[in-house]
């Protein structure tokens, strides 16, 4: 069965469509921000390159771009605008009890972009719930372990693989999680 939350009531087949009234715990920026609350805030466009990003729950407009860069990580949790995020490192969610890791609130169908290289590791959900995620990678192994929620999903590259998990799976060897290779 699925959207047992939905307004419109559950189904059993999900007729192709937008699904963004499906329940999900994090299903908007209001619901977001209490489970998380922003620690860190950016009045404008902010960029982290070849650091360690400071721990926290980074917070920006809707208009504003996050962008991580070079050889960059942190336990962080982004709450904003247009998000890029390229090079290598290590990326978990701020709060393991709230796993989110990027929550995109950019009305304008902005995609989210993720272009990894074979060094990046990340950990948690990216939501996009207006827009998109783009994947752009080559080479790269297990670079995300977490979930992908996104009114698209676009993924080019090589030799990319990508472990995901669901709800009833445990931490640990991911046997039987979802997974993608392109």
């Amino acid at each position: 069965t699925y959207c047992t939350g939905c307004s419109s009531g559950s189904v059993t087949d999900p007729a192709p469509g937008a699904y963004r009234d499906w329940v999900t715990p994090y299903h908007t920026q209001a619901i977001m921000k209490s489970f998380t609350p922003c620690t860190i805030n950016h009045p404008g466009d902010i960029k982290y390159e070849n650091t360690t990003i400071p721990s926290g729950v980074h917070c920006l407009p809707h208009d504003k771009k996050f962008t991580i860069a070079g050889s960059s990580s942190g336990n962080i949790t982004v709450i904003g605008g247009m998000i890029e995020v390229a090079g290598t490192g290590t990326l978990a969610p701020y709060n393991s009890d709230h796993p989110v890791l990027f929550y995109s609130t950019n009305t304008a169908g902005t995609a989210i972009k993720m272009n990894p290289s074979a060094a990046y590791d990340w950990t948690g959900y990216i939501i996009n719930r207006s827009g998109g995620i783009e994947i752009n990678a080559q080479g790269v192994t297990s670079p995300f372990n977490g979930l992908l929620e996104a009114e698209w999903i676009l993924v080019n590259g090589e030799s990319f693989t990508m472990l995901g998990t669901f709800p009833d799976s445990s931490d640990g060897p991911m046997f039987g999680a979802v997974v993608l290779e392109e």
